[in-house]
């Protein structure tokens, strides 16, 4: 499988725990919090499974905008 970077928006404390695409932008609904980590978490195993493959946290550690990296 190829390396892919993605650019997306996390929308943490959400009920439900979804990726989607909305105008054009990739979105991660996740029901963690914000808070030490647990959003960051939640999200490379929600992506893991989203695309199948391996998934590192680039940038945007303490912001709702992630660059990843998908293997």
């Amino acid at each position: 499988m190829d390396k892919k970077v993605y650019e997306i928006k996390v929308i943490p404390s959400s009920k439900t725990e979804e990726v989607f695409e909305e105008n054009g932008i990739l979105k991660a609904k996740l029901k963690a919090k914000a808070e030490k980590g647990e959003a960051n978490k939640a999200l490379i195993v929600l992506l893991e499974k989203h695309f199948k493959g391996k998934v590192t946290l680039l940038r945007g550690h303490t912001s709702r905008k992630k660059i990843v990296l998908v293997e």
